[in-house]
C-alpha cells in the first residue's frame, strides 16, 4: 500500500483538490501553455502584434460563416461567399492597411495570410448585404473593424446605397487604420458617453434620426469598450420609428437554414 493510500483519509478533500490543482497548473504551463509561447515567439517578433492579431480564416471557416450570415440576411449564400471573397481579393485595401500598419505601429501582417481581417470578413460581408444607411461600431481601439466597415461602405456607394459609418471609443489614440479613402464614409468619435451626455449622444441622435432605412450598431472591442456586456449580439438593427425615436434590436440568428 503506498504512502499515498495510508494518508489521503486523513487529508480535507478541498486540501487534495488545491494540491491536484496545483500540480495541473504546473503541468499546463510546462506542457501546453509554455509550447503556445514558444510557438508564437517567433511569429510576434516577425510581425511586431501583440495584441488585434491579423490570421486567416480556413476554407471551412469562411463557408460556415457564410452560411450563418446568410440565415441572419436571409440573403443566398453564394452572394455573402462573393462579397467575403470581394474583400479578401481587394488589393487596395490590402495595401492600405499594410501601409498604415507599417507606418504607424511598425507591425505588419504575416506574409502568408491572405487577408488580415478575420473574423471581421463576417462584418464586411454583413455591411454589403444588408447596405445600412448608418453604421455605430462601440469599441474601435487599432481601427480594423473601422477600415473594413467603411471600405464596404464604400463599395455600397459606388452601387447606389450611400452609408455613414460611427466608431465611439474612450481612447483618443484610437482607430488609427482608417484613413482615406476609406474615412471619407464616416468618423470616430471619442470621450465616455457617460460623462459627456450634453455632447455625445447628441452627435449620435442626429445621425440616426437622419438616416431613414435599416442601420446597424456593432459592438467592438471589449478592451476599450468595458461598459458593453461580453454577451452583447454582435450585430444590432436601428429602426426610426419616428423623427426622434427609434427601435433597436438584435439582428435575427436563426437556429436552422
Amino acid at each position: 500500500m503506498s504512502l499515498k493510500t495510508v494518508i489521503k483519509p486523513f487529508v480535507p478533500k478541498f486540501v487534495r483538490r488545491y494540491i491536484g490543482l496545483s500540480l495541473a497548473v504546473k503541468t499546463l504551463r510546462a506542457f501546453y501553455f509554455g509550447r503556445q509561447l514558444r510557438a508564437i515567439k517567433p511569429l510576434i517578433f516577425a510581425t511586431g502584434e501583440t495584441n488585434n492579431f491579423t490570421y486567416d480564416l480556413t476554407d471551412d471557416n469562411l463557408r460556415y460563416l457564410a452560411e450563418i450570415i446568410a440565415i441572419a440576411t436571409h440573403k443566398p449564400a453564394q452572394e455573402i461567399e462573393g462579397y467575403i471573397n470581394e474583400a479578401i481579393s481587394d488589393t487596395a485595401l490590402r495595401s492600405n492597411f499594410d501601409a498604415r500598419m507599417s507606418a504607424l505601429d511598425g507591425a505588419h501582417s504575416p506574409s502568408n495570410v491572405c487577408s488580415p481581417f478575420g473574423r471581421r470578413l463576417g462584418w464586411y460581408a454583413v455591411t454589403r448585404a444588408l447596405k445600412p444607411r448608418l453604421l455605430i461600431e462601440t469599441g474601435v481601439d487599432r481601427g480594423h473593424g473601422s477600415f473594413i466597415l467603411c471600405a464596404a461602405l464604400l463599395r455600397n456607394q459606388a452601387e447606389g446605397s450611400p452609408g455613414r459609418y460611427i466608431g465611439t471609443d474612450i481612447d483618443p489614440d484610437a482607430g488609427w487604420l482608417l484613413s482615406e479613402p476609406y474615412s471619407q464614409m464616416g468618423q470616430i468619435l471619442y470621450g465616455d458617453p457617460s460623462k459627456a451626455s450634453r455632447r455625445f449622444p447628441a452627435q449620435l441622435i442626429c445621425s440616426l434620426t437622419i438616416a431613414t432605412t435599416r442601420q446597424i450598431m456593432r459592438h467592438g472591442n471589449m478592451r476599450s469598450s468595458r461598459r458593453c456586456s461580453p454577451s452583447a449580439p454582435l450585430f444590432w438593427a436601428i429602426t426610426p420609428t419616428s423623427p426622434t425615436s427609434w427601435r433597436v434590436s438584435p439582428v435575427p440568428m436563426a437556429a436552422n437554414s
